[in-house]
Order: structure tokens, then sequence, then C-alpha cells
């Protein structure tokens, strides 16, 4: 099974970025990503298209499971 986390952010021009992490650790909780994610905006770590991250919009973790049929 893989996982990804995908950390979505409001930018400053109303648009939104989304972010994935590939095999993020097991029980994952909210007050494990959102710290982060805040430093990520204070910050100033990106700035997609001139944009500049303005606020926690969402995070989820997507577990896909591939089934092998041949």
């Amino acid at each position: 099974m893989t996982k990804t986390l995908y950390m979505t952010f409001d930018l400053d021009n109303g648009k939104k970025k989304k972010i994935a992490l590939a095999n993020p650790k097991d029980n994952l909780a909210d007050t494990d990503v959102r710290p982060v994610m805040t430093s990520m905006i204070t910050r100033h770590a990106l700035t997609p298209g001139g944009a500049a991250l303005a606020a926690v919009a969402a995070a989820v973790v997507r577990e896909v499971k591939d089934t092998k049929l041949i």
C-alpha cells in the first residue's frame, strides 16, 4: 500500500497550492502536520508563481492499494 501526505495551502492570490510527500509516518495527526504547515507559511518557504502561502487549507493522507492481476 502506498501512502502520500497531501498538504493544501491557500495562497495570497486566492488560489491553492497542494504539496505531496511520499511515505509519511503512520498515525499522523493534526498536531503533527499543522505546526509544520504553519512554519512553512511564516518562513515564506515557498512562493509558487510569486504568490505567498497564506493559510492552511487541508491535510490528508491518501492510501492506494495496488492489486496485481498478472
